[in-house]
């Protein structure tokens, strides 16, 4: 696209999950409709090298193909742009290496844009590393939720990064935000309303994942991003500009109204089976299952109760909102289209589909009681709707 510079993309966390699941997928998805410029290179980087460049390649190949609903001639095409170099926090110079190599081939104008795909304590190193080695010198910066682990934690972060990059080049990205049915909320909910769901309960379990979800938990992953950033889509006033930093105010300001959680009106729960899970403690009480009331406290919203429900191994999958006689349905056909979406935002320097960092820390703020007093972990049986005493919520 004419209008986007060559672009050299760097995934940090190329081989996890979140990676072969969605964000490679994405990224084949937005190249495929001709959302990339003409000249760009992906360099996947991590700590540990999955081998040389091909096998790399074949492993990936392999992931997008099952995960992404792409076929085998476009990821031949597509892998021909893709390399991985190994690095760390302590060690990028090969990295940084290989990006200014890229860099020299595409040609004047070219830009770098970095994604942290990785854990909430490996970013402020990571990004260390980045100023360290000069790979922050005009980039972009895409930063994975969740942002931090709590409210201290995300302080930390926001001025570990500020340090290196400009707030106009940090993305912080929330892949519901880049759902269309998302963006077209803002003033959808007309009338009288008494009550609002949103419900995003899943069929799969943590499907390998027991060293995340013990170190992060459905509550911290889920509740004060997605979900929370739907509800200020939803509930606040639409701006009359639609641009980042108009949409940004809208949303906090229904953040700095959303009472902070309340343990009491929060349920946890864990599907049986769950502490059988490779990397789970065997008496882990972590929690895969959260229904809560939110409350926030404008003159529109004012005694009107949010449930928010979500959790993994339950009798359905689907992301719905409901308000009165008005239903919405979230769910995409995959869910690797939003990330498509964000990474063109990205790359267009357009950050109005990204969260601010006074929105991270204002939800990490409401979260905290949840935090500091989490209400008793709750079993509950696979492909069920959760915890009994959760009816309702």
């Amino acid at each position: 696209m004419s209008e986007i510079p060559p672009h050299v993309l760097v995934i940090f966390g190329a081989t996890g999950d979140l990676a072969k699941r969605l964000l490679f997928p994405g990224v084949v998805r937005l190249w495929r409709a001709g959302g990339l410029p003409d000249g760009f290179r992906v360099i996947g980087t991590g700590r540990t090298s999955p081998g040389s460049d091909r096998e790399f390649r074949d492993t990936l190949g392999r992931d997008v193909r099952e995960f992404g609903d792409i076929d085998t001639a476009t990821w031949d095409v597509f892998a021909g742009h893709l390399s991985f170099v190994t690095s760390d926090s302590d060690d990028g110079e090969d990295l940084a290496a290989a990006v200014r190599a890229a860099l020299a081939e595409l040609g004047d104008g070219a830009r770098t844009m970095l994604y942290l795909s990785v854990p909430p304590e490996a970013m402020g190193p990571m990004v260390r590393m980045l100023g360290d080695t000069g790979l922050a010198e005009d980039a972009r910066l895409i930063v994975e939720k969740p942002f931090g682990h709590d409210l201290a934690s995300a302080r930390e972060l926001n001025e570990t990064v500020r340090a290196v990059f400009p707030e106009e080049r940090i993305f912080r990205i929330d892949h519901f935000l880049g759902k269309d049915a998302v963006r077209d909320l803002p003033g959808k909910l007309t009338g009288p309303v008494s009550s609002v769901r949103i419900d995003v309960p899943e069929e799969i379990d943590i499907e390998g994942r027991g060293s995340f979800m013990e170190s992060t938990g459905t509550f911290r992953d889920m509740v004060p991003t997605h979900l929370c950033q739907v509800l200020g889509v939803l509930a606040m006033d639409p701006p009359n500009h639609p641009d980042a930093e108009s949409l940004h105010a809208a949303k906090l300001a229904v953040f700095r109204a959303l009472r902070p959680f309340d343990p009491a009106r929060t349920v946890f729960g864990q599907y049986e089976g769950y502490r059988d899970e490779d990397d789970v403690d065997p008496e882990s009480d972590r929690e895969t299952y959260v229904a809560l009331e939110a409350f926030v406290d404008t003159g529109r919203w004012r005694g009107v109760p949010f449930l928010l429900r979500t959790g993994k191994a339950l009798a359905e999958t689907h992301i719905v909102v409901t308000a009165g006689p008005h239903r919405f349905d979230l769910t995409d056909e995959s869910e690797a289209t939003p990330y498509a979406h964000l990474l063109l935002d990205a790359l267009r320097g357009d950050r109005t589909w990204f969260t601010s960092a006074e929105e991270v820390e204002r939800l990490w703020e409401v979260a905290a009681p949840v935090l500091d007093s989490p209400p008793p972990t709750q079993r509950y049986d696979r492909g069920s709707q959760g915890p009994r005493n959760a009816e309702g919520r």
